[in-house]
């Protein structure tokens, strides 16, 4: 079954509540996610605990879910939020005992996501990588949000693990020239996360 058919039938099972597909899910895309939280967080022990997290979300918001998104994306973009909001709330323990703390104040009302923005973080996300080449947009689909190797990729693919690192290289900087060109105001955030990509 091709890659977007495969998706979009694990998404309509999860729409319906199917446990089994939840699992398939989490066989999927754990390591991945797991990686992208420890490049943030640097804590094996707190980054499992976001993991269970973001698929306790993953399953209640289930229902929410668009089934002409990747899940990859979404788990990616769950994780990174949940991440930063760990560590911000680690910062505000640390600096508790200083008097002035208005810049710090401002960034930490932001720690709760609105869902609207974040639905528009990973709408942009996705309309960059989905302008990617065929070739590169594979390559970059299954290292950034299927968590695979290099080496898994390039097999997979019938290329070397140095055409792999080429393409990551090439789509990471084509990514993030599309949305500070095509979005030049308010993605300072979304910036911050594609270097958390990288």
């Amino acid at each position: 079954m091709h890659e977007d058919a495969a998706e979009k039938k694990e998404i309509a099972n999860l729409l319906l509540g199917k446990v089994g597909s939840f699992n398939d899910v989490y066989q999927k895309y754990s390591r991945a996610v797991y990686q992208n939280i420890m490049k943030i967080v640097k804590s094996s022990d707190h980054a499992e605990d976001i993991l269970q997290d973001v698929f306790v979300t993953l399953w209640q918001k289930r229902e929410t879910l668009d089934p002409k998104k990747s899940i990859g994306g979404w788990l990616f973009m769950v994780s990174y939020h949940k991440s930063i909001t760990f560590l911000r709330h680690k910062i505000k323990e640390k600096l508790s005992h200083v008097e002035s703390l208005e810049a710090f104040e401002q960034i930490a009302l932001e720690e709760t996501v609105d869902e609207e923005h974040f639905e528009k973080q990973l709408a942009i996300i996705e309309e960059a990588v989905n302008r990617l080449s065929p070739r590169k947009r594979a390559v970059y689909r299954m290292c950034r949000f299927e968590g695979k190797t290099k080496e898994e990729v390039a097999e997979r693919m019938g290329i070397t693990p140095e055409s792999v690192k080429d393409y990551l290289k090439q789509s990471n900087k084509a990514i993030r020239l599309y949305i500070t060109s095509t979005y030049p105001y308010g993605t300072a955030g979304i910036v911050l996360l594609l270097c958390y990509l990288s």
